[in-house]
């Protein structure tokens, strides 16, 4: 019993020996210094090492070794008490050393279980101090590295500090040699100037010491007359002294003839370069007006396509009982109008108007927007009233109106391109470069899918508009912008179209000190609005001074430079755009002057007119430059395109800096030529 409970000791303190393995664990995970990691791990292994030895070598006694020598003890007692064999032994002594022997058995089942688990835990802190050692190893060395690393920048920041101490030194001593030459330059100008003035007193000295020695040598001779002795004297030296200015003469005529030359050819370089800065400033501007056009009819292309591709269903703008072919071909007036959206200039948007009436968009006049007929077989009855005609809008399916209420008006919706910033009246989308509809009468813009969602009624005034088919062959007046200049003139009475005067007194009112003024461009929806004014023909109705209404000067400055442009021929006529041209390359400023004189007085009265009130305009505009930075040179380059135009367009590029210097031209002189 006593050897059982002395191996029992022995187990019981190898927990604490575990505890003490785990306390080290502890300490070495909490250690932060790295330097001591490494013998606390050399510890902690040979403290795991004892205890596995210990634990190896340890004898557990079992109950089939505890009965045997309890059977011994009590032989021993039997023989020592009695000869017979019978022992005497309390039962209750028996039971307690059997319940003892069964406690320490299950003792030790319990004793050999926390051995194997802190056997466990002993290999896996092992595993683990290894992984750590090698962790540890593997910082330390990139510990190293990283200073080795940090040493080798350090050497190289001192070697670049060096070479950027040496690339400054160079600089300075540069800038140094920089500053002596051009100190030298200098100087030796200077030298060479009071070298020549020396050269000339040298030979003006010269020749006084000739004249003296010349004279000294007369006075030698007897019976000489002093007053003709002194003539003679200044005689003769004035003589040398004009020799001298003669060889001088000689070497300054060729470096004379040299300096106008060189002269010549800078002012020719200096034309030179200001014509191509022109032309490229027109080149730009022609460049943005064609990325614009470009962006145009690409996005009007993608709708035919969409069109094309998407088959609509009959609608409320197809005439019952005609067959109309739009399924899988384009209508003929997407056709016209993509085949003459080219012609119609960015704020040029043509109006057919019947005597002073509200404008709306009829048929639109031959020039620019025709409704080709089919050239294969002949036409449907009825199919070309049917294409012209206003479209009505179809009636609402959620709302019964009668069609006799003269307070309810129909929209009149006719298709349209549609070539400026506008919004649908219904959804408020963006409409630009699409084909759609506008309503005829009130000119509101609509998507055709939202035609049928489209409520309220017309604004318009209905008033001599023809709900029946009109004729396709109806000839309507022009309109104010596209109409010959002398028509106009003779319509409106004046000797310049009043549209020009009302515009330049707007601007002259409100924007002669506005930056930028008649190079940027206005808003769309204004600019409309007063070209619509101005369509009606009731000129007394609005005031384009009125700044609450008319907001934006550039609209106004837009919609002139859009009525110049419209013109069928320009204000600078089609006969005499080459002669402007090529007078305006005239380099003499005499013979410029007067050529260009002489071509003005060729153009009509109407055009010269228009002409003089709008250049001493710009002239005035041209004097404000300083606050509006709008110089001659910049109103040309806006103006020359506008107000000259070849009748052969492939010459428009050509003849863009020829334009640009004759409208130049007449701005800096107009006060000359037309007063």
């Amino acid at each position: 019993m006593a050897a059982y409970a002395s191996d029992a000791s022995k187990i019981t303190e190898r927990p604490q020996r575990s505890d003490s393995l785990r306390s080290l664990n502890n300490g070495l995970v909490s250690d932060e210094a790295g330097q001591r990691r490494q013998p606390t791990l050399a510890v902690h292994r040979q403290s795991s090492e004892e205890l596995v030895t210990d634990l190896s070598e340890l004898k557990i006694p079992t109950l089939e070794t505890t009965v045997p020598a309890l059977q011994a003890l009590l032989a021993s007692t039997a023989t020592a008490t009695s000869l017979d064999g019978s022992v005497s032994i309390q039962k209750t002594l028996l039971e307690r050393a059997v319940n003892e022997i069964q406690a320490l058995t299950d003792q030790v089942t319990v004793l050999k279980d926390k051995y194997s688990g802190a056997r466990r835990t002993s290999l896996h802190y092992m595993e683990g101090m290894t992984v750590a050692s090698e962790e540890y190893e593997k910082a330390v060395q990139a510990r190293l590295e990283a200073e080795t690393e940090v040493a080798r920048l350090k050497a190289e920041v001192h070697g670049q500090t060096a070479r950027l101490s040496l690339i400054a030194e160079d600089e300075r001593r540069q800038e140094s040699l920089k500053r002596q030459s051009s100190d030298l330059v200098t100087n030796l100008s200077g030298l060479e100037q009071d070298v020549s003035k020396l050269r000339v007193e040298r030979d003006i000295t010269l020749a006084e010491v000739q004249e003296l020695a010349a004279t000294k040598t007369d006075s030698d001779l007897p019976n000489v007359d002093p007053v003709e002795k002194g003539a003679t004297v200044a005689r003769s030296l004035t003589k040398r002294l004009n020799t001298v200015k003669e060889q001088y003469k000689t070497q300054l005529q060729p470096l004379t003839l040299e300096h106008e030359r060189l002269s010549r050819e800078i002012a020719e370089l200096r034309g030179t370069r200001d014509l191509y800065l022109e032309e490229a400033a027109a080149l730009s501007a022609k460049n943005d007006e064609l990325a614009e056009l470009n962006t145009r009819l690409t996005k009007q292309t993608e709708s035919m396509q969409d069109g094309l591709a998407r088959p609509r269903a009959p609608s409320a703008y197809m005439r019952p009982g005609v067959k109309h072919h739009i399924s899988g071909s384009p209508s003929l007036s997407s056709i016209a109008t993509s085949a003459t959206l080219h012609e119609m200039p960015d704020e040029n948007f043509r109006q057919i108007r019947n005597g002073r009436a509200d404008p709306i968009d009829a048929a639109p006049a031959a020039r620019r927007f025709k409704w080709y007929k089919s050239s294969k077989g002949p036409e449907p009855s009825g199919l070309s009233n049917s294409i012209s005609r206003p479209l009505a809008l179809p009636p609402d399916k959620n709302k019964t109106r009668p069609s006799n209420d003269p307070g309810v008006r129909e929209h009149v919706f006719q298709p349209t391109s549609i070539l400026r910033f506008s919004k649908c009246e219904h959804c408020g989308d963006k409409m630009w470069g699409l084909q759609e509809v506008r309503c005829a009468v009130c000119g509101v813009y609509c998507h055709t899918k939202c035609v049928d969602k489209l409520g309220g009624s017309c604004s318009g005034s209905h008033s001599g508009h023809i709900r029946e088919e009109p004729s396709v062959e109806t000839v309507t007046g022009p309109s104010l912008f596209g109409r010959d200049l002398t028509e106009q003139v003779q319509e409106d009475g004046q000797p310049v179209p009043i549209i020009v005067t009302k515009c330049i007194e707007a601007v002259e009112t409100q924007g002669m000190e506005y930056e930028g003024i008649y190079r940027k461009t206005g808003g769309s929806s204004l600019s409309k609005a007063i070209t619509q004014l101005f369509e009606k023909g009731n000129y007394d109705s609005f005031d384009l001074n009125d700044i609450d209404r008319f907001n934006d000067i550039n609209s106004i400055t837009s919609v002139l430079k859009s009525y110049f442009r419209a013109l069928p021929n320009p204000l600078l006529t089609h006969g005499l755009h080459e002669l402007f041209v090529t007078a305006a390359s005239i380099r003499e400023p005499d013979s410029k002057f007067e050529a260009l004189s002489s071509l003005l007085t060729q153009l009509p009265t109407e055009h010269y007119n228009t002409l003089r009130t709008l250049m001493l305009h710009l002239h005035r505009v041209k004097s404000s430059s300083a606050e509006n930075l709008m110089n001659a040179r910049n109103l040309g380059v806006v103006f020359g395109p506008t107000l000259m135009r070849s009748a052969d367009p492939s010459r428009e590029f050509a003849d863009m800096a020829g334009k640009a210097l004759s409208i130049e031209w007449m701005i800096e002189n107009a006060p000359a030529v037309f007063l």
